[in-house]
């Protein structure tokens, strides 16, 4: 799931990709993707890139998402 929200990281509205699970009360599987962009596309799949944070430090991260 890719929304549009106020990011509180980076300091500015940003598009920030999530796994959603579900259920509510779940924990997200992966980190938020934050300032997510779409960086490849094909028949099978699509990538998606953009910056997590953990501990307090960006990593620059990119998901390949595709039907599993």
């Amino acid at each position: 799931m890719v929304n549009s929200e106020n990011n509180v990281e980076l300091g500015q509205c940003a598009n920030v990709a999530r796994v959603d699970v579900g259920l509510p009360l779940d924990p997200d599987p992966l980190l938020r993707l934050l300032d997510a962009t779409l960086s490849g596309m094909s028949v099978t799949g699509f990538v998606l890139s953009g910056i997590e944070f953990f501990d307090d430090c960006a990593y620059a991260q990119s998901w390949w998402c595709r039907e599993g």
